[in-house]
């Protein structure tokens, strides 16, 4: 290996983790294009701060002696190098390799793999019950689960898309409030696209596989919105292979109508967070001025439904915050949460964007451009709050919330 040589680290996501009272990062990869999650040392985690494309082998041991008073071998640098680059973490020709295969296996796929099933269970005889047993959780719907969906004029939910584990009764309010009434065959599912592709708006006609089977998309409806839209829809579809808010809708909507026929329309929406530094009006964007437009046009005539897959707040340490977690702060971002799902209940997009616009979203809404967009499409006259619920973990400076509501 040249000693010249000078490895860049991807774009990961860090987090911290204490085995055997050692404390390691593990490393992901949220563009899911690595192999698995790479633990590293806190003297690795150091030496990684140099792999920025400017630093050798022997710059990184110069400074790691400066810094820590320790030498570490050249072996062992490339040895973490070769590692990083086989398990495919660094910007290399290996890694280029990697992305075109992937890429090209997801686009010769007949369907999108179900890739969370950690996050439920991939077992279709256990999944009915894991579902159900959120609406008898002291946080959920306190009663058994629907047997069946009934007619109704439901035109819309907002959902979580935080894990089962944390956010399941709150599943179970949105789900519920669904099956009561609601007489659509079509989901149009915006979810939240956490990877940030380049495209703000990206659909696959892929089915969505899940334990109890595919959830079958509406192609038709596909097509006609990415003809009325005239951007590319399917640019960055890829993102869709690892994207996990939507595949848990498809979970919940297969479940929930077992044998009765239904169709999905997955679009993920990736950040209008441009929107919020300048202050300006998204919908006056002409990107999302005309889905919103192309969008409300396809729906017309048809029996359809929004899901937003979404979550509210994610503030604490996890998330890049130096204020710690308190009770108060807790009380503040319910506070302006609940104010932000008032616009919402007014189906006032241009009014929630800027209730979390005008704080700089401090908030970190994960839900803000599919919210946005799904307030603008649906032709609702008004919502209604079913549940707030969080995940708080004030030891480790962590809080999560997320919302349950219908739209009528």
């Amino acid at each position: 290996m040249p000693s010249s040589l000078r490895p860049l680290l991807r774009y990961v996501e860090p987090q911290s983790h204490v085995h055997d009272g050692q404390r390691f990062i593990l490393l992901t990869d949220p563009q899911g294009f690595a192999e698995r999650v790479y633990p590293i040392t806190l003297y690795g985690a150091y030496l990684l701060q140099m792999f920025d494309g400017r630093h050798t082998v022997e710059q990184m041991r110069e400074e790691f002696r400066r810094a820590t008073g320790h030498d570490v071998p050249a072996e062992d640098v490339e040895g973490l190098i070769r590692e990083l680059d086989g398990a495919g973490y660094l910007e290399s020709p290996a890694f280029e390799e990697r992305r075109r295969r992937v890429v090209r296996d997801f686009t010769e796929a007949p369907t999108r793999p179900a890739s969370h099933t950690g996050a439920y269970t991939a077992e279709a005889s256990e999944l009915p019950g894991f579902l159900s047993k959120f609406w008898k959780d002291p946080r959920g719907p306190g009663k058994a689960p629907p047997r069946s969906v009934k007619p109704g004029k439901i035109r819309g939910i907002l959902a979580p898309h935080i894990d089962f584990h944390r956010g399941g009764a709150c599943y179970a309010h949105a789900y519920g409030a669904l099956a009561s009434a609601c007489s659509a065959d079509t989901f149009v599912i915006l979810g939240t696209a956490h990877q940030s592709p380049r495209s703000l708006y990206t659909a696959t006609k892929k089915a969505y596989e899940t334990p109890l089977g595919p959830a079958p998309v509406d192609g038709e409806f596909v097509d006609e919105l990415a003809k009325r839209y005239g951007r590319d829809l399917f640019a960055d579809e890829y993102f869709h292979r690892t994207e996990h808010s939507i595949e848990f809708q498809a979970v919940c909507l297969k479940w929930l109508f077992g044998d009765r026929p239904f169709r999905i329309v997955p679009v993920l929406v990736s950040s209008m967070h441009g929107h919020v530094a300048k202050k300006s009006d998204p919908l006056a964007d002409p990107e999302i001025r005309d889905f919103v437009d192309a969008l409300r046009q396809t729906v017309d005539g048809r029996s359809v439904c929004f899901i937003g897959a979404v979550d509210l707040a994610h503030v604490g340490a996890k998330f890049g915050d130096r204020e710690p977690v308190t009770e108060d702060l807790l009380k503040k971002i319910e506070e302006e949460d609940l104010a932000s799902l008032e616009k919402a209940a007014a189906v006032d997009a241009p009014g929630f964007f800027r209730s979390i616009a005008q704080g700089g979203d401090w908030r970190k809404i994960c839900g803000l451009s599919p919210i946005t967009t799904m307030l603008a499409a649906m032709d609702a006259s008004r919502g209604k709050l079913v549940k707030y619920d969080r995940f708080a973990d004030l030891e480790n400076h962590e809080v999560v919330s997320y919302t349950a509501m219908e739209f009528r």
